[in-house]
C-alpha cells in the first residue's frame, strides 16, 4: 500500500472517529469539502503545508498520516530529569513564568512549589545561580548555553516513580 493509499484510508479514519460529515470535517482542517472528498477518494494530494495543519488541527502525527508510523498521537512523556528541565526552560524562555528571589513577605500572588526529590531544588539552585550571573553579565549567552547543555546531559537519569 502506498503512502498516498494509507494518507486516504487515515484521512477518512480521522473524519469517522470523530463523527464528522465531509462538510464539518473539511470546514474543522480548513479545507473544501471538494478537496477533502478528493483525499479520501485518492484523486487529490495534499501540498506539505496541508499535511502539517491536518496533523495540527487532529493533534496527531504526519508519520501515521503518510503510514510511516503506526504512532498515532502526539504525546511527549518526562521520563528524565532532563527532559524535566529542558521543558521548565523552554517555558522559562517564552515568557511563560518568571523567577524571583523573595526578599520581602509583602507578596500578593504567591505561588510555591515543593518538592519531595532532592534532585530537582539541587537544579533549581544551581539554574538560579547561572541566571543571576547571566542577568549581571558575568556570564554571556554562549557560557550560559554550554553549562545548560552539560548540565541537561548530567541529569539525564530516569525519574523514579515512588508510586509503586
Amino acid at each position: 500500500m502506498s503512502s498516498f493509499e494509507i494518507f486516504q484510508s487515515r484521512i477518512k479514519e480521522l473524519r469517522e472517529e470523530r463523527g464528522m460529515t465531509q462538510k464539518d470535517f473539511s470546514e474543522f482542517i480548513g479545507i473544501s469539502q471538494q478537496t477533502l472528498s478528493g483525499y479520501e477518494r485518492g484523486v487529490t494530494t495534499p501540498s506539505p503545508d496541508a499535511l502539517r495543519n491536518i496533523a495540527e488541527k487532529c493533534n496527531i502525527s504526519v508519520d501515521w498520516l503518510l503510514g510511516l508510523s503506526d504512532k498515532k498521537y502526539l504525546t511527549y512523556k518526562i521520563e528524565t530529569y532532563s527532559d524535566l528541565f529542558g521543558e521548565l526552560i523552554k517555558l522559562y524562555d517564552a515568557k511563560r513564568f518568571e523567577i524571583e528571589t523573595m526578599a520581602s513577605n509583602k507578596v500578593l500572588n504567591l505561588t510555591v512549589l515543593t518538592f519531595d526529590d532532592i534532585v530537582i531544588p539541587k537544579f533549581m539552585e544551581d539554574w538560579m545561580n547561572i541566571l543571576a550571573l547571566r542577568y549581571n553579565r558575568s556570564v554571556d549567552d554562549e557560557l550560559y548555553s554550554i553549562w545548560l547543555e552539560r548540565t541537561l546531559a548530567k541529569y539525564d537519569i530516569p525519574i523514579e516513580n515512588d508510586s509503586n
